[in-house]
């Protein structure tokens, strides 16, 4: 799971296919965010310890349960994401084989979409390890 090559095409091509089954987002549990930034083509999640994320397309944040969902693509003109800063991790969970959701305190919700089958949309940065959907 996570980055593999096809070589279907006698090229080697990505092949995206979500996260791996045996994901464990319990890395995060208890950590915070510390800064969110963006670039011309992505917006980078940093954590308190050595943890990233980083999308190159689709996220969806909610700061409380009494907020609507909502849904941005990279580049971000605007955004009220940085609303997360500060905010710690209470859980974890994968959505579809393929989404990475960061649950926060009074409902609150930072999500990764993986929205496409051929190109990377994020990468997750554990310590040395890098997981690329």
């Amino acid at each position: 799971m996570g980055h593999a090559y096809s070589t279907a095409s006698g090229l080697l091509e990505p092949v995206m296919y979500g996260l791996p089954r045996d994901f464990d987002g319990d890395a995060f549990i208890g950590e915070s965010v510390t800064a969110i930034t963006f670039t011309e083509n992505t917006a980078s999640f940093n954590f308190e310890s050595d943890l990233l994320v980083t999308t190159e397309s689709v996220y969806n944040y909610r700061p409380s349960s009494d907020e609507a969902l909502i849904t941005e693509r990279v580049p971000a003109s605007q955004t009220g994401v940085i609303a997360m800063i500060g905010r710690s991790v209470v859980g974890t969970s994968v959505d579809q084989g393929k989404n990475l959701l960061l649950h926060f305190g009074h409902g609150g919700q930072v999500g990764f979409i993986d929205d496409s089958d051929r190109y990377e949309s994020y990468m997750i940065k554990i310590g040395k390890r890098e997981i690329i959907v």
